[in-house]
């Protein structure tokens, strides 16, 4: 049997098909790999992650009432497969890779006042003995990079404060937060400021939001608190892992 080669519409590349009467298909299979198939694998999978990234986003996004500004409409987050190459570039040279992704409000509005103006973000910490890497991407270009070497076992080393809190954030539920938190004044370290940032949560808009987006496993410190600052911050976000303290 003579074989010729067919290109593969979907990635491109050549795949070979036995000659005889009919259609030849146009794409190829798993079983029946085109040249470019392995290639195209990897930027396969990074699409597919954001796009699920944006849904989650899309749900939990609702019409604030005060503004009239309709629900957020999200494609991707572009700072993900930027992350997602720093990782691959990492481990192979012993790095232990964690990182997160999520959208930040810019508090803007399109042209025509009826969206929310997000970008994507997404944060990367590299770990590898005494030495700490953290980067981080906004709407796909990197704004952050810095590079320290610090005991990994004492995160109040590296510059954040010590927490005064009358309970453990890491064994409390997303209910029980959201309880502790709502109509209260809370504390919380900026790293990337390295400075104390504070507000009064509103008891009717807070929520917790859990990121998964494949660039590491979610710990309990990684859940983001979103809600609307009541004493004029409009929209806040912080990461469990960096509150301070609750009055």
């Amino acid at each position: 049997m003579t074989y010729k080669q067919i290109q593969c519409r979907t990635h491109g590349g050549m795949f070979p098909v036995a000659s005889k009467r009919g259609r030849p298909p146009v794409r190829c299979t798993p079983e029946n790999k085109c040249t470019h198939a392995d290639k195209h694998a990897a930027d396969d999978v990074m699409e597919a992650k954001a796009r699920i990234t944006a849904r989650e986003v899309e749900r939990r996004t609702t019409k604030p009432k005060a503004t009239g500004v309709a629900k957020v409409t999200v494609q991707k987050n572009p700072s993900i497969p930027m992350a997602f190459k720093a990782k691959e570039l990492l481990e192979p040279k012993g790095w232990q890779v964690k990182g997160r992704a999520w959208f930040e409000d810019t508090g803007k509005t399109d042209t025509t006042a009826t969206q929310q103006i997000v970008v994507g973000m997404a944060e990367l910490t590299a770990v590898r003995g005494d030495e700490l890497l953290t980067m981080v991407w906004v709407d796909g270009k990197l704004t952050d990079q810095q590079y320290s070497m610090w005991n990994t076992e004492k995160p109040s080393e590296n510059g954040k404060p010590r927490s005064h809190l009358e309970f453990e954030p890491d064994e409390t539920s997303d209910r029980e937060l959201v309880k502790l938190l709502a109509g209260r004044p809370v504390s919380w370290w900026n790293k990337l400021g390295s400075r104390n940032e504070s507000a009064v949560v509103a008891k009717d808009k807070v929520e917790i939001v859990h990121n998964f987006n494949g660039l590491g496993d979610e710990t309990p410190d990684d859940r983001i608190v979103r809600f609307v600052a009541i004493d004029g911050g409009g929209f806040r976000a912080f990461r469990i892992g960096a509150l301070l303290k609750v009055n």
